[in-house]
Parts: structure tokens; sequence; C-alpha cells
């Protein structure tokens, strides 16, 4: 599983920014979520939605909002007019342990049983209005969303598979 399949962020890229690829680190092997130990909150730095755009043309992008009471919702978003979108979509409880996040999906988007949407722990660094998240396949750097939320009047579900096709699903429990 990919960082970037993995994330797919929140709501609804209210705007878009370049990204960049931070360079690549020689981190130990993470812990797993059972394996670390949670703040008693999140630290405010990493509370909010933050976004990255993945195609040439600003359609598509990634958004993840992490909120106060430790849930997250990711996205991976893709315009496909300027009142409709494709949207595969995550929605979890998330712990923080000194730089590290560990993931727990409850709902998505996609089949059950999609890796791309299992447990999962990353190591985080926010500076500024820049949040780089990292695991083994690689790291993506994220900008905090400081703009109003566009209103979309089509959102459809799905999944993207391997290839980048989209397929109408229903958000659905991860068993």
């Amino acid at each position: 599983m990919t960082l970037g399949m993995k994330w797919k962020l929140l709501p609804l890229l209210c705007a878009f920014a370049a990204c960049s690829s931070p360079p690549s680190s020689e981190d130990s092997p993470a812990p797993t979520p059972t394996e670390m130990t949670t703040t008693a909150a999140p630290p405010s730095a990493l509370i909010g939605t933050w976004y990255a755009v993945l195609s040439d043309n600003g359609a598509c992008g990634i958004a993840a909002t992490f909120s106060a009471d430790g849930t997250y919702a990711t996205q991976n978003l893709c315009l496909i007019s300027s009142t409709a979108a494709e949207d595969e979509m995550e929605i979890g409880t998330y712990q923080v342990t000194a730089n590290q996040i560990a993931t727990t999906p409850t709902k998505t988007s996609c089949p059950a049983g999609d890796p791309n949407h299992a447990p999962d722990v990353y190591t985080y660094q926010v500076q500024g209005n820049s949040l780089t998240l990292a695991d083994a396949t690689g790291a993506a750097v994220l900008a905090r969303d400081t703009q109003p939320a566009l209103s979309m009047e089509a959102i459809q579900w799905g999944c993207f598979d391997a290839q980048g096709q989209f397929q109408a699903q229903p958000l659905a429990d991860v068993p």
C-alpha cells in the first residue's frame, strides 16, 4: 500500500496548492497501533484540514481532517466538473504518540477488505502550515486548509482502482 493510495483526504479540497516530495529518511520501522502509548489529546498543531494536489491540472487531490476528539476523515477527490466530484473516503479514529499517528478506519467507500483501508502508522511533522506524513512507502507534504469550504451539488462516493478508474460504492462500515 502506498501513502498516496492510503490517504484519501477530506472536506472537499477547498483549495489547491503545489505539493513537493520531502527528502527520504532512514527511520526505523514504526510500531503497530497496539504497541503505541497515546497522548491524552492530539497536539493542537495537527488539528484541522490538510490537502495536496495530485494532478497537473489541479482537478485531483488528497485531504485529511484530524479532529480534537481523535477522529479523522481522509479523501481522494477528483473534480469532474465545477459542481461534481468523485470521492474515495475513509473515516476513523487516530492516536498520536511522539511523532507518530496510528489510524484505525471505521467507514470507507471502498469494498470490504481493501488493503488501502487498513489500520496504519505514519510518522508526522507539522512545520507552520505544512504537514508531512510518511510511512515505509514514501512521504506526502500537505498544506493547511485555510480557505472556506466549496459547495458541491453532486459527490459520488466510490473507490479508485490501481489504474485510477473510479467505481461507485457506498460509504460502509469497515468489518
